[in-house]
């Protein structure tokens, strides 16, 4: 996967990760090429908007945030890596077109820009997801470029910036 992620100037833009892969490596099943982010210590409570601009000369894409704590055993400590992390969330992807459903996002060659408020508003109120949130020490970037056809995925202008915080959970009503 390593030689098929770089930066590059596309054209247009400097320093822009690229993300090539031909049809063997998008279209076999859980493939793909991929890059992830270090991992982003979150203050707990928070909301986030998270922002990327992409565009594609082939590839579809699949960005989204993904939400660690540290695994069994690990001492935390400023400096973690991907080893010493649990996944314990998946927010909702971004999309970069009007669709937006499905396990991946269709581009053009035209830069666009996509945008998700973290936690997903009508998910973070489930007991379930209440309980996973408040596990997560850290967000990572998870960046797919998958199905589609030979090319590559462009992103650019990566913002992950808090917005505030969540409101805080419903009491729970009383029992006779």
């Amino acid at each position: 996967n390593h030689e098929r992620v770089t930066i590059v100037s596309d054209g247009t833009r400097k320093h822009v990760m690229a993300l090539w892969g031909d049809d063997a490596i998008l279209q076999a099943p859980g493939q793909g090429t991929i890059a992830d982010s270090y991992p982003i210590p979150v203050e707990p409570g928070a909301k986030y908007e998270v922002t990327v601009w992409a565009r594609s000369t082939g590839p579809q894409s699949r960005v989204l945030i993904e939400g660690y704590q540290w695994a069994p055993g690990i001492k935390p400590h400023p400096d973690p890596e991907y080893f010493e992390m649990r996944k314990v969330y998946k927010f909702s992807q971004l999309y970069f077109s009007d669709k937006k459903e499905g396990t991946m996002s269709t581009l053009d060659k035209t830069w666009r820009k996509a945008t998700v408020v973290i936690p997903d508003p009508g998910m973070s109120s489930s007991a379930d997801a209440q309980k996973a949130l408040k596990k997560i020490k850290f967000y990572m970037l998870h960046i797919c470029a998958i199905g589609g056809g030979t090319g590559t995925l462009y992103i650019d202008d990566v913002s992950i910036k808090k917005i505030g915080m969540l409101p805080p959970p419903a009491p729970k009503p009383a029992t006779p």
